[in-house]
């Protein structure tokens, strides 16, 4: 299976809080250009969604399924960190993002 992300060649940085490849903790609300990280990773989860092109990743639940068994931070299959925390605690379900 095939991520779209890599199909395209894309650099993965652009679905991470800055410095933060591998999900430890970022810092919410901090300022990057002129969004705050809760918005930009609401704005790249689009990418995955594809809300920006009209094609679906085919990895998309894999990889939302895998940031959230691992509490990764950054957008992974189409959910921000927002999201999944959502989710975690019940407010979202887990196919309704």
């Amino acid at each position: 299976m095939k991520f779209k992300c890599e199909a395209d060649g894309l650099n993965l940085s652009f679905f991470f809080p800055e410095g933060n490849l591998r999900g430890s903790p970022g810092k919410k609300g901090r300022k990057n250009g002129a969004m705050t990280l809760d918005e930009r990773e609401a704005d790249h989860a689009k990418y995955c969604t594809g809300e920006e092109d009209g094609v679906v990743c085919p990895s998309l639940m894999l990889c939302r399924h895998y940031a959230y068994e691992n509490n990764y931070d950054g957008v992974w299959g189409g959910t921000s960190s927002a999201q999944r925390t959502q989710i975690r605690i019940g407010k979202r379900k887990f196919d309704e993002v």
